[in-house]
């Protein structure tokens, strides 16, 4: 475990290659854990090698069915791959398996939006809102659905949206301590 903790490290240190090393070695001592698997995957991700860090999302998920993160983490591989059926499908799993987390509706979201499904993702950023009325990018997303939808009324809901959006990052400016989201 002591490798898998300094590969934490230094994936936190942004030392990805390092953290690959440490998480290689982790993998040979504990081949069945699937957070190691999980931990690579992150690490390639953050190093845009998509196939691998997919491959290990799909082996983390292969040994633990019910590791909501390597779902919601494989759905974001699959958006930045274009494939948004089995995005969908991954966010969907991570939510049923944690219907808390706040991130993997908020992808959900901007993936619905990305095919035209704008009642859907705005449903989807509404619930982020739920969830954590201080996630500034589901105001400022919703905000763009609402323009694309075009329905009665949007407008004036994205411009408070968008204003929402400009108090929350205009407080993360002004307190570096203020909690920010860095999803899409």
């Amino acid at each position: 475990l002591a490798r898998l903790a300094r590969g934490d490290v230094h994936y936190a240190l942004r030392l990805y290659e390092k953290a690959l090393i440490d998480y290689n070695e982790s993998i040979r001592l504990m081949p069945d854990n699937a957070a190691v698997y999980h931990n690579r995957g992150v690490t390639y991700y953050s190093l845009s090698q998509l196939q691998q860090a997919l491959e290990d999302y799909n082996r983390s998920i292969q040994l633990d069915p019910r590791f909501s993160s390597a779902f919601y983490n494989r759905a974001n591989v699959y958006y930045e791959l274009g494939q948004m059926n089995n995005a969908l499908a991954d966010y969907d799993r991570s939510i049923q398996l944690d219907d808390r987390d706040a991130g993997a509706y908020h992808n959900r979201g901007v993936t619905y939006n990305k095919l035209g499904m704008f009642d859907e993702a705005c449903r989807d950023f509404t619930y982020v809102l739920h969830l954590d009325p201080l996630y500034a990018e589901a105001y400022y997303n919703r905000h763009l659905t609402y323009l694309q939808r075009g329905a009665p009324g949007d407008d004036h809901l994205a411009k408070t949206d968008m204003d929402q959006y400009r108090r929350l990052t205009e407080a993360a400016t002004r307190n570096p301590y203020f909690r920010r989201n860095g999803s899409r």
